[in-house]
Protein backbone atom coordinates (compact mmCIF):
# COMPACT_ATOMS: atom_id res chain seq x y z
CA UNK A 1 0.00 0.00 0.00
CA UNK A 2 1.71 3.09 -1.18
CA UNK A 3 1.00 6.61 0.13
CA UNK A 4 -2.04 8.46 -1.49
CA UNK A 5 -1.47 11.67 -2.33
CA UNK A 6 -5.07 13.03 -1.19
CA UNK A 7 -8.04 11.61 0.66
CA UNK A 8 -9.30 8.45 -1.12
CA UNK A 9 -12.87 7.42 -0.67
CA UNK A 10 -13.85 3.72 -0.38
CA UNK A 11 -17.41 4.31 0.44
CA UNK A 12 -19.85 7.27 0.28
CA UNK A 13 -18.55 9.98 2.65
CA UNK A 14 -15.81 7.86 3.97
CA UNK A 15 -12.17 8.47 3.11
CA UNK A 16 -8.90 7.00 3.83
CA UNK A 17 -5.61 10.21 4.98
CA UNK A 18 -2.37 8.41 4.46
CA UNK A 19 0.67 9.63 6.27
CA UNK A 20 3.78 8.15 5.47
CA UNK A 21 5.52 6.50 8.92
CA UNK A 22 9.15 5.74 7.96
CA UNK A 23 9.11 3.46 5.15
CA UNK A 24 5.55 2.30 5.98
CA UNK A 25 2.28 3.97 5.37
CA UNK A 26 -0.61 5.01 8.84
CA UNK A 27 -3.95 5.74 7.58
CA UNK A 28 -6.43 7.60 9.06
CA UNK A 29 -10.34 7.34 8.22
CA UNK A 30 -12.55 10.62 7.90
CA UNK A 31 -16.17 9.88 7.74
CA UNK A 32 -18.45 13.14 5.85
CA UNK A 33 -22.02 13.18 7.20
CA UNK A 34 -24.66 15.93 6.59
CA UNK A 35 -24.66 17.78 9.82
CA UNK A 36 -20.93 16.70 11.14
CA UNK A 37 -17.88 14.86 10.32
CA UNK A 38 -15.74 11.69 12.45
CA UNK A 39 -12.08 11.42 12.30
CA UNK A 40 -10.33 7.86 13.21
CA UNK A 41 -7.14 8.68 14.37
CA UNK A 42 -4.87 11.34 14.47
CA UNK A 43 -1.03 10.10 13.35
CA UNK A 44 1.93 11.26 14.97
CA UNK A 45 2.64 14.43 15.70
CA UNK A 46 2.39 16.78 12.75
CA UNK A 47 0.49 14.52 10.39
CA UNK A 48 -3.28 16.53 11.40
CA UNK A 49 -1.50 19.52 9.97
CA UNK A 50 0.07 18.18 7.44
CA UNK A 51 -2.22 15.53 6.21
CA UNK A 52 -5.74 15.51 7.60
CA UNK A 53 -6.09 19.34 7.29
CA UNK A 54 -5.13 19.61 3.69
CA UNK A 55 -8.02 16.96 2.66
CA UNK A 56 -10.75 18.10 4.80
CA UNK A 57 -9.61 21.54 2.28
CA UNK A 58 -9.53 19.30 -0.78
CA UNK A 59 -12.58 17.33 -0.15
CA UNK A 60 -14.37 21.12 0.84
CA UNK A 61 -15.06 20.08 4.49
CA UNK A 62 -14.49 22.97 6.93
CA UNK A 63 -12.57 21.85 10.06
CA UNK A 64 -15.04 22.92 12.28
CA UNK A 65 -16.87 20.16 10.70
CA UNK A 66 -14.93 17.60 12.21
CA UNK A 67 -16.42 16.93 15.69
CA UNK A 68 -15.15 13.80 17.17
CA UNK A 69 -12.23 12.33 16.74
CA UNK A 70 -11.73 8.63 18.30
CA UNK A 71 -8.31 7.83 19.01
CA UNK A 72 -8.34 3.94 18.55
CA UNK A 73 -5.36 3.17 21.00
CA UNK A 74 -2.07 4.41 22.19
CA UNK A 75 0.72 3.69 19.78
CA UNK A 76 2.44 6.92 18.89
CA UNK A 77 1.58 6.62 15.21
CA UNK A 78 -2.03 6.96 16.13
CA UNK A 79 -2.05 9.45 19.39
CA UNK A 80 1.08 11.49 18.74
CA UNK A 81 -1.32 13.94 17.11
CA UNK A 82 -3.76 14.24 20.21
CA UNK A 83 -1.75 17.45 21.72
CA UNK A 84 -2.62 19.18 18.14
CA UNK A 85 -6.52 18.76 17.82
CA UNK A 86 -7.38 21.88 19.17
CA UNK A 87 -5.85 23.31 17.19
CA UNK A 88 -6.54 21.93 14.05
CA UNK A 89 -9.82 20.81 14.60
CA UNK A 90 -11.49 23.07 17.04
CA UNK A 91 -14.98 22.14 17.57
CA UNK A 92 -13.91 18.15 18.11
CA UNK A 93 -13.95 16.38 20.94
CA UNK A 94 -11.44 13.64 21.60
CA UNK A 95 -12.68 10.01 22.37
CA UNK A 96 -10.35 7.06 23.76
CA UNK A 97 -10.99 4.00 25.36
CA UNK A 98 -10.41 4.60 29.58
CA UNK A 99 -8.10 1.79 29.32
CA UNK A 100 -5.46 3.24 26.74
CA UNK A 101 -6.49 6.90 27.65
CA UNK A 102 -3.74 7.46 30.15
CA UNK A 103 -1.00 6.61 28.00
CA UNK A 104 -2.13 9.52 25.27
CA UNK A 105 -1.92 12.00 28.14
CA UNK A 106 1.71 11.21 29.80
CA UNK A 107 4.28 10.02 28.31
CA UNK A 108 5.22 7.92 32.23
CA UNK A 109 2.24 6.29 31.53
CA UNK A 110 2.78 5.23 27.77
CA UNK A 111 6.02 3.92 28.59
CA UNK A 112 5.20 1.52 31.09
CA UNK A 113 1.89 0.58 30.29
CA UNK A 114 3.08 0.20 26.70
CA UNK A 115 6.24 0.53 24.66
CA UNK A 116 8.65 0.11 28.02
CA UNK A 117 6.14 -2.43 29.95
CA UNK A 118 8.18 -5.94 29.88
CA UNK A 119 10.98 -4.07 31.90
CA UNK A 120 9.68 -5.07 35.38
CA UNK A 121 8.94 -8.06 34.91
CA UNK A 122 10.90 -9.69 32.14
CA UNK A 123 13.88 -7.62 32.18
CA UNK A 124 13.65 -6.88 28.66
CA UNK A 125 13.30 -3.14 27.20
CA UNK A 126 13.17 -1.38 23.72
CA UNK A 127 15.90 -0.01 21.68
CA UNK A 128 17.28 3.33 22.73
CA UNK A 129 16.47 4.40 19.68
CA UNK A 130 13.14 3.12 18.87
CA UNK A 131 12.59 5.35 22.78
CA UNK A 132 14.01 8.74 21.34
CA UNK A 133 11.94 8.04 18.29
CA UNK A 134 8.57 7.42 19.42
CA UNK A 135 9.45 10.36 22.26
CA UNK A 136 9.64 12.49 19.21
CA UNK A 137 6.40 11.77 17.53
CA UNK A 138 4.48 11.36 20.67
CA UNK A 139 2.20 15.03 21.37
CA UNK A 140 0.49 13.68 24.78
CA UNK A 141 -2.45 15.76 25.53
CA UNK A 142 -6.55 15.48 27.52
CA UNK A 143 -8.57 12.97 26.05
CA UNK A 144 -12.01 14.78 25.91
CA UNK A 145 -14.17 11.93 27.03
CA UNK A 146 -12.67 8.31 28.40
CA UNK A 147 -15.22 5.73 26.66
CA UNK A 148 -16.32 2.01 26.80
CA UNK A 149 -17.00 1.00 23.59
CA UNK A 150 -20.73 0.80 22.60
CA UNK A 151 -21.47 4.69 22.19
CA UNK A 152 -23.01 6.27 19.16
CA UNK A 153 -21.41 9.37 16.68
CA UNK A 154 -24.70 11.19 14.96
CA UNK A 155 -23.44 12.47 11.38
CA UNK A 156 -26.72 13.69 10.84
CA UNK A 157 -27.70 11.28 7.74
CA UNK A 158 -26.17 8.49 9.58
CA UNK A 159 -24.85 6.73 13.41
CA UNK A 160 -21.46 5.10 13.59
CA UNK A 161 -20.70 3.03 16.77
CA UNK A 162 -17.84 2.97 18.42
CA UNK A 163 -16.63 -0.60 19.46
CA UNK A 164 -14.51 -2.18 21.67
CA UNK A 165 -11.89 -4.38 20.03
CA UNK A 166 -9.09 -5.24 22.65
CA UNK A 167 -5.67 -7.64 21.71
CA UNK A 168 -3.55 -5.18 20.21
CA UNK A 169 -4.14 -2.81 23.07
CA UNK A 170 -6.45 -3.31 26.04
CA UNK A 171 -8.46 -0.03 25.23
CA UNK A 172 -8.20 -0.25 21.20
CA UNK A 173 -11.82 1.38 19.50
CA UNK A 174 -13.00 0.75 15.95
CA UNK A 175 -15.82 3.05 14.18
CA UNK A 176 -18.60 0.95 12.40
CA UNK A 177 -20.54 2.66 9.35
CA UNK A 178 -22.72 0.15 8.77
CA UNK A 179 -24.86 1.94 6.50
CA UNK A 180 -21.72 2.20 4.27
CA UNK A 181 -20.16 -1.58 5.09
CA UNK A 182 -17.27 0.18 6.75
CA UNK A 183 -15.59 -0.87 9.47
CA UNK A 184 -12.30 0.98 10.28
CA UNK A 185 -10.26 -1.32 12.79
CA UNK A 186 -6.32 0.60 12.54
CA UNK A 187 -4.77 -2.25 14.09
CA UNK A 188 -6.87 -4.02 15.82
CA UNK A 189 -6.43 -7.17 13.52
CA UNK A 190 -2.58 -7.68 11.97
CA UNK A 191 -2.44 -10.74 9.99
CA UNK A 192 0.89 -12.29 10.16
CA UNK A 193 2.97 -9.17 9.58
CA UNK A 194 2.61 -5.40 9.75
CA UNK A 195 3.57 -4.75 5.72
CA UNK A 196 6.15 -1.72 4.79
CA UNK A 197 4.71 0.66 1.89
CA UNK A 198 5.53 -2.05 -0.87
CA UNK A 199 3.63 -4.99 0.78
CA UNK A 200 6.63 -6.65 1.63
CA UNK A 201 6.74 -7.17 5.90
CA UNK A 202 8.25 -5.19 8.23
CA UNK A 203 8.06 -6.98 11.41
CA UNK A 204 5.25 -9.35 13.87
CA UNK A 205 1.98 -8.88 14.26
CA UNK A 206 1.88 -7.14 17.72
CA UNK A 207 -0.81 -8.07 19.36
CA UNK A 208 -0.38 -8.08 23.32
CA UNK A 209 -3.12 -9.88 25.07
CA UNK A 210 -4.24 -13.95 23.28
CA UNK A 211 -7.76 -14.83 24.16
CA UNK A 212 -8.79 -10.52 23.53
CA UNK A 213 -7.29 -10.51 20.57
CA UNK A 214 -9.06 -13.87 19.18
CA UNK A 215 -12.50 -13.06 20.48
CA UNK A 216 -11.59 -9.92 18.43
CA UNK A 217 -11.47 -11.18 15.03
CA UNK A 218 -13.94 -13.57 15.19
CA UNK A 219 -16.35 -10.61 16.46
CA UNK A 220 -15.18 -8.63 13.32
CA UNK A 221 -15.92 -12.25 11.65
CA UNK A 222 -19.48 -11.75 12.91
CA UNK A 223 -20.18 -8.28 11.86
CA UNK A 224 -19.01 -9.49 7.85
CA UNK A 225 -17.68 -5.71 6.65
CA UNK A 226 -18.07 -5.17 3.34
CA UNK A 227 -15.03 -3.10 3.39
CA UNK A 228 -12.45 -3.33 6.55
CA UNK A 229 -10.48 -0.55 6.70
CA UNK A 230 -6.90 -0.87 8.46
CA UNK A 231 -4.39 1.35 9.65
CA UNK A 232 -0.95 -0.73 7.51
CA UNK A 233 -2.62 -2.54 5.14
CA UNK A 234 -4.93 -0.76 2.94
CA UNK A 235 -8.78 -1.43 3.00
CA UNK A 236 -9.90 -4.99 2.08
CA UNK A 237 -13.05 -6.32 0.54
CA UNK A 238 -15.72 -8.71 -0.33
CA UNK A 239 -13.62 -12.42 0.28
CA UNK A 240 -10.72 -10.82 1.11
CA UNK A 241 -11.84 -9.65 4.78
CA UNK A 242 -12.27 -13.21 5.27
CA UNK A 243 -8.79 -14.26 3.85
CA UNK A 244 -7.02 -11.63 6.57
CA UNK A 245 -8.97 -13.08 9.49
CA UNK A 246 -8.00 -16.29 8.74
CA UNK A 247 -4.61 -15.58 8.38
CA UNK A 248 -4.81 -13.65 11.78
CA UNK A 249 -6.23 -16.25 13.81
CA UNK A 250 -3.93 -18.97 12.17
CA UNK A 251 -0.59 -16.92 12.95
CA UNK A 252 -1.70 -16.30 16.75
CA UNK A 253 -2.20 -20.20 16.73
CA UNK A 254 0.84 -21.01 15.43
CA UNK A 255 2.91 -18.79 17.62
CA UNK A 256 1.28 -20.00 20.35
CA UNK A 257 2.31 -23.07 19.91
CA UNK A 258 5.63 -22.20 19.28
CA UNK A 259 6.23 -20.79 22.61
CA UNK A 260 5.03 -23.61 24.21
CA UNK A 261 7.09 -26.13 22.04
CA UNK A 262 10.12 -24.20 22.40
CA UNK A 263 10.09 -23.60 26.21
CA UNK A 264 9.73 -27.04 26.62
CA UNK A 265 12.45 -28.18 24.99
CA UNK A 266 14.66 -26.32 27.78
CA UNK A 267 14.70 -28.15 30.96
CA UNK A 268 16.25 -25.53 32.86
CA UNK A 269 13.64 -22.40 30.82
CA UNK A 270 14.27 -19.46 29.40
CA UNK A 271 14.44 -15.71 29.09
CA UNK A 272 12.04 -13.78 27.26
CA UNK A 273 15.13 -12.18 25.35
CA UNK A 274 16.53 -15.72 24.95
CA UNK A 275 13.15 -16.84 23.61
CA UNK A 276 12.09 -13.86 21.66
CA UNK A 277 15.68 -14.53 19.82
CA UNK A 278 15.36 -18.08 19.20
CA UNK A 279 11.68 -17.34 17.72
CA UNK A 280 12.91 -14.96 15.51
CA UNK A 281 14.75 -17.14 13.52
CA UNK A 282 11.79 -20.04 12.67
CA UNK A 283 8.78 -17.70 12.80
CA UNK A 284 7.76 -15.49 10.01
CA UNK A 285 8.93 -13.95 7.27
CA UNK A 286 10.00 -10.12 8.11
CA UNK A 287 13.77 -8.96 8.52
CA UNK A 288 15.69 -10.40 12.03
CA UNK A 289 17.51 -7.38 12.59
CA UNK A 290 15.49 -4.45 15.02
CA UNK A 291 12.52 -6.91 14.82
CA UNK A 292 12.47 -8.15 18.59
CA UNK A 293 11.00 -5.79 20.65
CA UNK A 294 7.90 -6.15 18.04
CA UNK A 295 8.11 -9.97 18.35
CA UNK A 296 7.65 -9.86 22.04
CA UNK A 297 4.24 -8.32 22.33
CA UNK A 298 2.66 -11.31 20.73
CA UNK A 299 5.20 -13.72 22.84
CA UNK A 300 4.54 -12.01 25.77
CA UNK A 301 0.66 -12.39 24.87
CA UNK A 302 0.90 -16.31 24.67
CA UNK A 303 3.55 -16.67 27.46
CA UNK A 304 0.40 -15.02 29.54
CA UNK A 305 -2.12 -17.31 28.26
CA UNK A 306 0.03 -20.27 28.43
CA UNK A 307 0.82 -19.65 32.49
CA UNK A 308 -3.23 -18.99 33.03
CA UNK A 309 -3.95 -21.99 31.35
CA UNK A 310 -1.49 -23.84 33.64
CA UNK A 311 1.05 -25.16 30.81
CA UNK A 312 4.04 -22.27 31.61
CA UNK A 313 5.51 -20.59 34.52
CA UNK A 314 7.11 -17.85 35.85
CA UNK A 315 9.72 -17.36 38.37
CA UNK A 316 10.43 -13.84 39.15
CA UNK A 317 14.34 -13.35 39.12
CA UNK A 318 16.46 -10.04 39.44
CA UNK A 319 17.48 -9.66 35.46
CA UNK A 320 13.49 -10.82 34.62
CA UNK A 321 11.22 -13.82 35.40
CA UNK A 322 12.47 -17.64 33.82
CA UNK A 323 9.97 -18.71 31.50
CA UNK A 324 9.51 -22.67 32.45
CA UNK A 325 7.37 -25.48 31.45
CA UNK A 326 4.99 -27.66 33.97
CA UNK A 327 5.27 -31.42 33.67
Amino acid sequence: MGVSAGPVQIAPGVYRIDAPLGTRVSAMYLFVGSERSALLDTGCAGDIGNFVVPALAQLGVAREHVEAVVVSHCDVDHSGGVAEIPRHLPRASILAHRLDADAMESLQAFESERSRSFRAVYGFDEEPDAVAWMRSVAGFGPISRRVEGGEEIDLGDRVLQVLHVPGHSLGHLAVHDPSTGVLAISDAILGDAVPLADGSPAFPPTYRFERSYLATIERVRALAPQFLATAHYGVFEGVAVGGFLDTSRDFAHELRRAVRDTVGAVRRGLRLGDLVAELNTTIGSWPREGTMHALAFPVVAHIEALVEDGELRLTPAADGALIEAIG
